[in-house]
């Protein structure tokens, strides 16, 4: 077995081996063809099961964006803990309004504010990501990205606290007021 053979065999018993990067090897009788029966393997997800099964239909357009969109989801919350903070402050939150009783149109905007910081965090996850993903995390221009993408996390924070506390402010001022 050669030097190039040896690596190829431990790359496809490898679970990382990406097809992508698969270097091309002599087969017996064709010089410089890849062997893809043998080289690809599908990837798997966050619980090990392959994304795309040989042999199996694939998911409609819309299933397929739903399942990438709750991937993405469960990867953005599990990668940095601030989501633990942001989640007690939305059950805080949602524990005051049910004790104050508020309106439909105050529960609008209660929505609307804890949508806005919850999207703000996952774009600034994204923005995480893209940087560890191209090993760029020391470069002057990606800090200066991270760094805005971390206040518009504070500036949503700041806005949906204002408009928080005027919701509740006005619904408290309801309650002694009659």
């Amino acid at each position: 077995m050669t030097k190039s053979e040896w690596r190829i065999s431990t790359e496809m018993e490898s679970s990382k081996y990406n097809a992508a990067w698969a270097p091309e090897r002599t087969t017996a009788g064709h010089t410089g063809a890849i062997d893809v029966s043998q080289t690809i393997e599908p990837q798997t997800s966050i619980a090990g099961f392959p994304d795309s099964p040989v042999g199996q239909r694939r998911r409609s357009a819309w299933r397929q964006r739903l399942v990438q969109a709750e991937r993405g989801l469960v990867r953005g919350v599990r990668a940095d803990s601030v989501f633990f903070v942001h989640f007690l402050g939305i059950s805080i939150v949602l524990a005051a309004a049910f004790v104050f009783r508020i309106g439909w149109m105050q529960w609008i905007a209660i929505a609307g504010c804890l949508t806005l910081v919850l999207t703000a965090e996952m774009f600034n996850q994204a923005l995480k990501a893209l940087a560890r993903a191209h090993e760029m995390d020391s470069s002057p221009g990606v800090q200066r990205a991270l760094a805005i993408g971390t206040a518009a996390v504070l500036v949503a924070c700041i806005g949906s606290t204002v408009v928080l506390t005027l919701v509740f402010w006005q619904r408290f001022g309801q309650l002694f007021d009659s």
